[in-house]
């Protein structure tokens, strides 16, 4: 029988960059599968009827263009997104859609950048919908920027049984982010063939400087202007110093995307020179055969740059993003020569001089094409192999077990690795951000592999299904509320515990206000483990103190976060006399920056600390406070929404990378009992309104049954229903997304203080903000 292949997420073929991707797609799919229709869906067919009219057999399909900023589509996708993020479609999921999906036997999606921007979210719902129809779905040429996986993005990517990624660093930041559904092979458009362009009168290429601009990067300067400044300085070099001509290339002619628009600037100031020539638009076949016979060419256009560099022209880049330094790396080793990010530019002439470099280097460039073209277009054939496996029924190659460390990106700080190597080979050390991670010492590594199969990031454990048995509890004791983060039930807990001779874990200040966790085991010390520590604490001294305990027959209680308490299990299993309790988190911040907000501190309270609270509740306990005292009695008090610590943490800014990842919420929280603090319980019981504290229980395994049963004459509770807490409580079941400013933040954190970062990451809205955020709340109430 005919396979069928749906081409989806092309925008349209006046982009000739895309064009350049459908083309070359619908080649080597027709070299896996001669016989195969081919169903291009389009949201924009009538430049696809335009520019792919050439190709036989295609069946172009789809919208003439997608819906307005303001039509009924996009208003509704906005309204959806806000009530359940990241469950809607940008895109329509039309009924003409819907057949071609039904009717693939393999759905290609072929949007390189289509997750680079907003983080791709207004293709999830149409993601979700392919795969919910039991297709094979691939995404091909992707390149994502490492910040935007932070989070749902790279939980989404999972969804896609095969990715390449077009250039390297993509490719390690997927990796980084735990996808091993990836693979790393060049842009297809490498492959595309050159046809005969149409030229103006008394244009010789082979003389000719091209020069491509894009809207898009004018958008990323940093100084209003300085881009066609340098371009303009160039273009006058170019004709003063050298004998070349200069030809203007556009190769997106789309309506508010259009080229045109900005090299027609250029063309006004020097529409006097008979040397500048104005290219008209052509297919990206003909453009490339244009550029293919250029002597340079300074380009913005991510795929104008690939005609020249795939045809040999030595090429400068107006850069702004990761695709155009991860292939210029992959092609001359490194990309700042060959690159030129727009954001740099302060001076007019900085262009001119990278250009000067480029032909000082001429010579060089073309050698280098020479031994890496052949065998780079080669590898972007690779990126195709593995859909002749799918078209053929077959499974992909299971990827090769990871037998060394986990993914940065989703690595917790947990240290196990480091506690159980038997050579004693893996250390923790501090990254710039101040999160510890670990380091292996190669020359005694044997590669046993014995930290990757114990990294509970790896093990995948579970030990409960949703909806779990939960409860609103706050503690009898009048004494114990006050002191309390929320209910008193880690206190009630671990006082259990120690009454049967036990011992507990959780976390404390040390003399220098550094967060670990230590162990204690008389009541009178309870009081160090008190209170919400909202820093990443260090839990290394834990395991040898829990193993020690345990094999002396006593109980032990450890307190942590999921990520802290998945550790555990996976170092001590099911022990009988191990409980785990989670602390559902909102994340864990950046011991470095706390240590910097501490120092603030001294020096706004003119001393030492001798005292920080997270969680003063003298305003109440949902209004609660960020407190801190120095030792000659002066004080520091903000409320936690004003203070610059806290917005930074609650505004998902100063968390580790994991945690907007993280694998151990939800059904993946394998402790025995899990406690938060039950905002919205208002909505449950009233007995909880006295704005005193009010924890969370959830109970996830007998023996978490067994110590809530033993603990729960202690305080009052009331059962409530599981499903629909987190809508009070969204970190019980999910992670956070990163902030836009986290990645510029911990480059340049230190160089001000967390007050002037909180002002700068998190402006006073503006009444377009506060509009649209009363718009959203009322949208939430109408569906709910």
């Amino acid at each position: 029988m005919r396979k069928q292949i749906l081409i989806c997420q092309h925008g349209g073929s006046a982009n000739h960059g895309c064009e350049a991707l459908a083309r070359t797609v619908i080649q080597q799919i027709r070299q896996i599968d001669g016989d195969c229709r081919i169903v291009l869906y389009s949201y924009n067919t009538p430049e696809d009827k335009k520019y792919l009219a050439d190709i036989p057999d295609l069946t172009i399909c789809g919208l003439r263009r997608l819906p307005g900023k303001y039509s009924p589509t996009n208003i509704a996708y906005h309204v959806k997104q806000a009530v359940k993020p990241g469950q809607a479609s940008k895109v329509p999921i039309t009924k003409e859609l819907r057949q071609m999906i039904a009717g693939a036997d393999l759905v290609i999606a072929i949007g390189g950048d289509n997750y680079c921007y907003n983080k791709g979210r207004g293709y999830f719902g149409l993601d979700r919908y392919i795969k919910s129809q039991g297709k094979n779905y691939v995404l091909l040429g992707s390149s994502i920027e490492p910040k935007d996986l932070l989070g749902e993005l790279a939980r989404h990517l999972r969804l896609f049984d095969y990715i390449s990624a077009r250039e390297p660093f993509t490719y390690q930041a997927l990796l980084d982010h735990g996808l091993e559904n990836c693979r790393y092979a060049p842009d297809s458009a490498f492959l595309l063939p050159a046809d005969q362009p149409v030229l103006p009168a008394g244009f010789q290429p082979e003389q000719a400087v091209g020069i491509n601009i894009s809207p898009l990067i004018l958008k990323k300067e940093s100084s209003l202007g300085i881009t066609m400044e340098n371009c303009r300085t160039l273009i006058r070099y170019i004709l003063d110093k050298t004998p070349w001509q200069v030809a203007l290339i556009p190769h997106v002619t789309q309506k508010g995307n259009d080229d045109r628009d900005v090299l027609r600037l250029l063309h006004i100031a020097f529409g006097e020179e008979e040397r500048v020539f104005v290219i008209e638009d052509q297919n990206a076949c003909q453009l490339k055969g244009l550029i293919s016979r250029l002597r340079f060419l300074v380009a913005a256009r991510t795929h104008a740059s690939i005609a020249a560099y795939s045809s040999a022209v030595p090429t400068l880049v107006l850069g702004y993003s990761i695709k155009a330094k991860g292939i210029a790396a992959d092609l001359f080793g490194d990309y700042r020569e060959w690159v030129l990010p727009v954001q740099s530019f302060r001076e007019e002439n900085q262009l001119t001089a990278a250009f000067q470099n480029l032909v000082a280097k001429e010579e060089w460039v073309k050698e280098r094409y020479a031994q890496v073209l052949e065998p780079y277009k080669e590898k972007a054939r690779e990126a195709f192999a593995p859909l002749r496996l799918l078209l053929q029924g077959e499974d992909l190659p299971a990827p090769e077990p990871r037998r060394r460390l986990t993914p940065v990106a989703l690595c917790c700080g947990c240290g196990l690795c480091a506690e159980v190597c038997p050579q004693q080979c893996i250390h923790m050390s501090n990254n710039p951000e101040g999160f510890a991670y670990p380091r292996i010492d190669e020359e005694k590594c044997t590669d046993c592999g014995l930290c990757a199969e114990m990294c509970p990031v790896n093990a995948k454990l579970r030990n409960h299904t949703e909806p779990a048995p939960s409860f609103a509890a706050a503690a009898l004791d009048p004494a114990l509320l006050p002191v309390s983060s929320s209910g008193g039930m880690f206190s009630l807990l671990a006082e259990e515990i120690l009454n049967r001779g036990g011992v507990v874990a959780g976390a404390a200040w040390d003399h220098s206000f550094q967060v670990r966790h230590m162990m204690v085991d008389w009541q009178e010390e309870l009081f160090l483990l008190r209170g919400s520590k909202y820093v990443q604490s260090d839990i290394s001294r834990c395991y040898k103190g829990i193993a020690e305990a345990l094999e002396n027959q006593r109980p032990a209680l450890f307190c942590g976060t999921p990520c802290q308490t998945a550790a555990m299990r996976r170092k001590f299993g099911d022990h009988p006399l191990l409980f785990l309790v989670s602390v559902i988190c909102h994340g864990a911040p950046s011991p470095a920056v706390f240590d910097q907000y501490v120092d603030e501190l001294r020096e706004k309270l003119d001393g030492e600390l001798v005292s920080i609270s997270f969680r003063d509740k003298a305003l109440g306990w949902q209004n609660f406070s960020f407190t801190a005292e120095a030792e000659q009695g002066t004080a520091y008090s903000s409320p936690h929404s004003q203070d610059p610590y806290m917005k930074l943490f609650l505004g998902n800014v100063s968390l580790r990378a994991s945690c907007y990842n993280c694998f151990a919420r939800g059904e993946q929280n394998v402790s025995d009992l899990a406690i938060a603090d039950f905002w919205g319980v208002a909505n449950y019981s009233e007995e909880f309104k006295d704005d005193t504290g009010c924890s969370l229980v959830q109970v996830y395994t007998p023996k978490g049954e067994e110590l809530w049963d033993s603990v729960k004459d202690r305080c009052r509770f009331h059962p409530v229903p599981a499903d629909g807490l987190s809508k009070y409580n969204p970190c019980i079941s999910g992670s956070v997304n990163a902030h836009d400013g986290r990645e510029r933040f911990f480059s340049h954190y230190s160089e001000q203080s967390l007050d002037q970062w909180a002002a700068e990451l998190f402006p006073p809205p503006s009444a377009k903000q506060k509009a649209l955020r009363q718009a959203k709340s009322i949208a939430r109430r109408i569906l709910r």
